[in-house]
């Protein structure tokens, strides 16, 4: 799924958090983008959940 980013809602030296909204429709998501290696979430990202990989 592709989103075009609405506006920056936070930033921080670890992580960014935006409102996007998916292109071609009418949900909007929060997407939070961490900076550096966080392993905790390579469990998370191998995970079989239907959501685990939204980008």
């Amino acid at each position: 799924m592709e989103y075009e980013e609405i506006r920056e809602l936070k930033q921080s030296e670890k992580s960014a958090v935006h409102l996007v909204r998916e292109k071609g429709g009418e949900r909007v998501f929060v997407r939070k983008i961490l900076k550096g290696r966080h392993e905790v979430y390579g469990v998370w990202y191998d995970s079989p959940h239907p959501f685990a990989h939204v980008r």
